[in-house]
């Protein structure tokens, strides 16, 4: 007699994906006897400092020629001398544009202590505003077992647990792409244009979206995002000096050939690991930037220009979808931005949570392929979770330990081919999101969740 072994049902892998979520955070929670830094949050109190005293001061003062990110402020440098008199012994070169610094103008007139906890409070309600906004076009109500899953996967998610822990800023830029993806679902276009252009006016990397928007011919989207894009660099040109940009563009451009350490997920960091043939520490990714091999640097960009370019093809062949679809080829496409960034430090893929979310709740109403809820369950589990990374310190082969550490990066390069490839297929059903929510991806007519319960 043979035996057949079933593909699991689309609710198990769920089921087995938030519990894989939630024991992750348990031993972050638990295990792990790092403590809350704020260093990330550090540097921009420090630049708001230095801003609301003197708008146009030197922002970015120190070594051009070398990575930024790589360097803590120069002693002599404004924001040295704000850290130190907030009672800080150093911080890191601001990296970021002079808007960001600006903006937190109001925190910096506190003390530091009182303007990280109402940071960490922001951050949090940033989180749940994305998932308020994930709710509508989720059609969960917010009082349900729905989104008390949806927020107990998101809060439990590794990149979330960091952001939180470093006072990063990225919690701010999924608020800002789940109004431009909501927005857009609903025919706000306006609304979703300068959400999406404030936040490249904070982090440079979601101009990627823009040739999305042409291959639809949304011209209202583009002229509202360049527009909005356009007023908002013109505050910062008034605001902060011109200096204060070319200053911003020398920064970002010295970073451009990444930073390979092993937190930093993408694909510059893969290519430069098989390259070496080992993980970098932070240290030792320092070092390697020493190495100053050009062809290197056109490599990494080669691989990321074609899987860049291979999406905006598949973006192009299921180009006459719904706004739904669309809206999630918006939402699988600030992964991709993640990918082809020289730096996305882990804590960026809190970004992932509105396609996983959008992935997520099509799955459980539509009958998707085995290859799509296979990629779906892994690209969740590898970048939201901390099992991969920990394994690393087990004495493995390192080919071994470079496929662990950078399985978030394949997994997601992976799933959002075949996530956009099948959109575009002529027999693809349109999304279920909308849809009333069933017990499993079957057609069968059904109960849902709530009156299985």
């Amino acid at each position: 007699m043979r035996l057949q072994c079933r593909f699991p049902q689309p609710r198990l892998l769920f089921g087995l994906t938030i519990a894989s979520l939630f024991l992750s955070f348990l031993a972050v929670r638990y295990f792990n006897r790092s403590e809350r830094s704020d260093d990330d949050f550090n540097v921009y109190y420090c630049a708001a400092r230095v801003v609301a005293g003197t708008p146009h001061a030197n922002l970015y003062e120190g070594d051009a020629e070398r990575n930024a990110q790589t360097l803590n402020a120069d002693e002599a440098s404004p924001i040295a001398q704000q850290a130190h008199a907030a009672g800080l012994g150093e911080v890191q070169e601001y990296v970021y544009p002079p808007l960001l610094a600006d903006l937190m103008v109001p925190m910096a007139r506190l003390h530091l202590e009182q303007a990280s906890a109402l940071w960490r409070v922001c951050n949090l309600a940033a989180l749940l505003l994305a998932l308020i906004l994930l709710a509508r076009p989720l059609r969960i109500s917010l009082i349900s077992f729905e989104f008390a899953v949806l927020t107990m996967g998101a809060y439990c998610m590794q990149p979330v647990h960091e952001a939180l822990s470093f006072g990063q800023i990225t919690l701010i830029l999924l608020a800002l792409w789940a109004v431009g993806v909501c927005a857009y679902m609903d025919g706000r276009v306006l609304l979703s244009a300068f959400a999406l252009a404030l936040a490249t006016a904070l982090k440079v990397t979601p101009v990627l979206v823009i040739p999305l928007f042409l291959i639809w011919r949304e011209r209202r989207w583009m002229l509202g995002y360049l527009g909005s894009l356009t007023g908002l660099f013109a505050l910062m040109w008034g605001w902060n000096g011109v200096q204060s940009l070319g200053q911003f563009w020398a920064t970002i451009s010295s970073m451009g050939g990444g930073f390979p350490a092993f937190n930093n997920k993408c694909i510059a960091s893969l290519v430069a690991w098989i390259f070496q043939g080992h993980l970098l520490s932070y240290q030792g990714a320092a070092d390697s930037l020493a190495l100053h091999l050009p062809w290197l640097n056109w490599m990494t960009k080669a691989v990321c220009g074609v899987f860049y370019l291979v999406c905006l093809v598949l973006v192009f062949r299921a180009r006459r979808s719904d706004p739904v679809g669309r809206a999630t080829a918006l939402a699988l496409i600030s992964l991709v931005t993640l990918c082809v960034s020289p730096v996305s430090w882990r804590h960026a893929y809190t970004i992932a949570i509105i396609p996983f979310a959008l992935c997520w709740s099509d799955a459980l109403r539509r009958k998707r392929s085995k290859t799509h809820l296979l990629l779906l369950t892994l690209c969740t589990f590898f970048i939201g979770t901390v099992f991969c990374d920990h394994l690393t310190n087990a004495p493995l082969p390192e080919a071994v330990r470079i496929l662990l550490a950078g399985s978030g990066v394949i997994s997601t390069i992976l799933f959002t081919i075949n996530a956009l490839y099948e959109m575009g297929d002529p027999g693809f059903e349109g999304l279920g999101v909308g849809t009333e929510l069933s017990v499993d991806a079957s057609r069968k007519p059904a109960m849902t969740l709530e009156s299985a319960g």
